[in-house]
C-alpha cells in the first residue's frame, strides 16, 4: 500500500493537448506550451500611439474607439505556429 500512494505521490499530472491549441490560454493569455521564453529580440515592431503606458505594461486587445468588439486579427508567419478562437473571435489569439 505505502508503494502505491509513494507512486501516486511522485506522478507527475499531464495535460494533453491533442492537437496542439491550447484553448485554456484564452482565459488568462498565458501560453501553456512548456517552453522557455524568447530572450532575443522579437522579428516584429509594435507601435503604440500614447505616453501612457510603462515598461512591462500589457496590451491585450484593440477595440475601436467606443466599440466593444475587438478589432484586427493574427496570421501565422511560420508552420511552427497555431491560432485559436477565443471568445467566439477567430483567429483573436496566437
Amino acid at each position: 500500500m505505502r508503494s502505491i500512494l509513494l507512486l501516486l505521490a511522485c506522478v507527475r499530472v499531464c495535460e494533453s493537448y491533442p492537437n496542439g491549441q491550447v484553448s485554456s490560454s484564452c482565459d488568462d493569455l498565458v501560453p501553456s506550451h512548456g517552453s522557455p521564453a524568447q530572450t532575443s529580440a522579437p522579428p516584429y515592431t509594435v507601435t503604440a500611439d500614447t505616453s501612457g503606458y510603462k515598461q512591462g505594461d500589457t496590451i491585450t486587445e484593440a477595440r475601436q474607439v467606443g466599440g466593444n468588439s475587438a478589432v484586427g486579427s493574427f496570421s501565422l508567419v511560420g508552420s511552427d505556429s497555431q491560432l485559436l478562437t477565443c471568445s467566439g473571435v477567430s483567429v483573436s489569439f496566437l
